[in-house]
């Protein structure tokens, strides 16, 4: 959105993100929150300006990467969980 300009419109994001003009603020501050983007909204001329966006496309290897993490979060999980089950069990038979 930002590539050509720092400042874009309500009605700019609206149309990319196909939601409402009124939804926008609430994406926008989801993206900061997120650290997706660094961004200032303008409410009186509803616009955003945007300092700093993050990397839109991912290299293969960076795929790779996020592959191999969400694997290591789903092991973990998992582990996580049958510790519950495991305590919870334990528990009931005492």
């Amino acid at each position: 959105l930002a590539a050509n300009s720092e400042t874009v419109s309500y009605t700019t994001i609206a149309s990319k993100l196909q939601v409402d003009s009124a939804e926008v603020e609430t994406w926008v501050i989801e993206g900061i929150t997120c650290k997706v983007i660094d961004a200032k909204m303008d409410q009186l001329n509803q616009t955003i300006v945007i300092n700093r966006g993050s990397q839109r496309l991912l290299t293969d290897r960076q795929w790779e990467d996020v592959h191999a993490k969400l694997v290591s979060w789903k092991e973990n999980v998992g582990s996580l969980l049958a510790t519950i089950k495991s305590v919870r069990q334990e528990q009931l038979l005492l």
